[in-house]
This record gives C-alpha cells, structure tokens and sequence, in this order.
C-alpha cells in the first residue's frame, strides 16, 4: 500500500484554544488518510497558554514537534 509522507506546519500566536483540537484533526486526517508525517507547531511567542498546549500536543504525539520564538517575530 502507498503511503504519503506529508510535513504539516502550524504556526501561532495566541491560540491556546485552538491548539489541541487543531491537532486532534490532523492526527484523524492521517490515520483516516493513512498518511505518515509529522507536525511542526511554531508558537510565535504567545502570552497566552500556546506554549503548553503545544508542549501537551508534543507529549501526546510522538510526531508532533515543537518550535517557540521568545518573542512575537510577525508574518514575515
């Protein structure tokens, strides 16, 4: 069987809430999808609770890997 091999990259900023549904969606669409891959959350220096959701995620999911900026680096 064929399996696809994707990179899935998140970035955020202040997305707390948002996080762990987020992930639980891709998680889903890969298994559905059979597709092998990984997840790149980036957390763009969020004062919220991004970074622990996003550390949560990574505990949760061995493919799920984790980025934080100390600071706010903007769209560019």
């Amino acid at each position: 069987m064929y399996r696809h091999s994707v990179s899935v990259i998140l970035p955020a900023y202040n997305e707390g809430d948002n996080i762990r549904p987020l992930v639980e969606k891709v998680v889903k669409s890969f298994h559905e999808q059979k597709i092998e891959g990984e997840v790149i959350l980036i957390n763009d220096g969020s004062i919220d609770h991004t970074r622990e959701e996003m550390d949560k995620a990574c505990s949760r999911h061995p493919f799920v890997k984790v980025i934080h900026h100390r600071k706010n680096l903007g769209l560019s």
